[in-house]
């Protein structure tokens, strides 16, 4: 019970710190998204040879940076000119609302216009804005502090390794916090990258079936469909709305939209349930169910930056967990299968560390049992080659009394 209660002020702690200190870690936070997606963009540079025979350290960052910077000023100016060209089309899109809400009272005898003037009375539009933009000024306004946690993130990073081993005396220590580095680094690269990847197909499907259903600003519509993609469960089916509703609004029926509903939502359903996860599998190992606890729990501490990165924060919080033996019940407690082995192949030493209690035997007797076969086949090899080195020395001592026969064959023979 005291162990209970011991867990339950250390949470509620830890949620006050975060909260309060939500100011402070959001950039260093974004400094450090904004540091690993150089990193990623770094090593890919150096699958060509010459960049890194040529070039530095130093300045390998500074191509990926320029590289990120050129992607993120050309979808910049692409939105720009999106966005003026929505503004500019608002009078038309105001024309067939009312058309619209004749259709549909036609078509459910509902009366769209009269329900959103009711509820226009008591909602306010600043509710809806205020989180947005104040995530967006927040941004703006810490970019330089998130600039310069980035540059020193950079510049620390070729003294990390030394400073670990000064850090950590013991051998074994510095080999598990390597352990738990490592396993952070693959399991969340992992999921950026497949997410990434499925994101930009996804975008580039639905921006095709927009034009071709003639929708305008697709370009718009499909980057928010890609970024939305990176809220888990709600985001896409909130990046469904807005092409639906933007067609209704553009050609003054109700059937284009529904036309784009189900175009784009039998796309974002087959990328998230089918594609995703036999892409990601078991690798995050997170329940589906603390996932959609954890997104509401970071979007109410840290709001639309906590959503956006929910996931990776929860398989790095339940990693940690999986390390700390105090904490490893709740590790298996937040894992999908009780297997706290996060983004780490099968067969590893991780595994056997992390198997749940009840597959822990089976996993160290499957251990003892590939163990015995390696040592049957070193035996087996260590029997075969001494067995031929024994032929080898008999083959040489006999070759050696042959010769000496004929020697002395010889000697006679020259003696006669």
């Amino acid at each position: 019970m005291a162990k209970v209660a011991y867990t339950l002020v250390s949470l509620i702690g830890l949620v006050v710190i975060l909260s309060s200190a939500r100011n402070y870690l959001i950039p260093l936070l974004l400094a450090v998204l904004f540091w690993y997606l150089i990193r990623q963009a770094r090593l890919w540079l150096r699958r060509f040879s010459f960049v890194e025979r040529w070039f530095s350290h130093n300045f390998q960052n500074v191509l990926a940076s320029l590289i990120l910077f050129g992607i993120a000023f050309f979808l910049l100016q692409a939105l720009l000119s999106n966005i003026r060209s929505l503004n500019a089309s608002l009078d038309l899109y105001q024309k067939n609302i009312a058309t619209l809400n004749a259709e549909l009272l036609q078509w459910t005898g509902w009366d769209a216009l009269k329900q959103l003037a009711e509820y226009s009375k008591s909602f306010q539009l600043s509710t809806l804005i205020r989180p947005i933009s104040k995530a967006v000024f927040f941004v703006a306004g810490n970019g330089l502090m998130v600039t310069l946690y980035t540059l020193f993130l950079l510049l620390e990073e070729p003294r990390l390794a030394q400073k670990l081993e000064m850090m950590f005396k013991d051998e074994e220590d510095l080999k598990s916090f390597r352990q738990l580095i490592t396993e952070i680094d693959y399991t969340c690269s992992q999921y950026l990258n497949i997410k990434t990847i499925i994101s930009v197909l996804t975008a580039m499907l639905n921006y095709a079936i927009l034009w071709a259903l003639g929708v305008k600003f697709a370009f718009l519509w499909s980057f928010l469909i890609f970024t939305l993609n990176y809220i888990p469960n709600i985001g896409p089916l909130i990046a469904t709305i807005f092409p639906t509703i933007a067609a209704m609004l553009q050609f003054g029926h109700i059937a284009p939209g529904l036309w784009v509903l189900l175009s784009v939502g039998t796309v974002q359903t087959l990328s998230g349930n089918i594609v995703e996860t036999k892409w990601l599998g078991d690798s995050m190992n997170v329940s589906t169910l603390v996932i959609l606890v954890t997104l509401v729990f970071w979007g109410a501490v840290w709001g639309i930056v906590g959503m956006f990165l929910s996931v990776p924060l929860t398989v790095i919080c339940c990693i940690i967990l999986s390390h700390i033996p105090s904490t490893r019940h709740i590790a298996i407690l937040l894992s999908a299968t009780g297997n706290v082995c996060f983004g780490m192949m099968p067969g590893t030493q991780t595994e056997q560390r992390h198997a749940a209690p009840g597959q822990s035997e089976a996993v160290k007797t499957n251990t003892a049992v590939k163990t015995d076969v390696q040592s049957d086949d070193e035996q087996e090899t260590t029997l075969s080659e001494s067995d031929r080195e024994e032929v080898d020395q008999q083959q040489s001592a006999s070759s050696k009394k042959t010769a000496n026969r004929k020697k002395k064959k010889k000697k006679r023979r020259g003696k006669r």
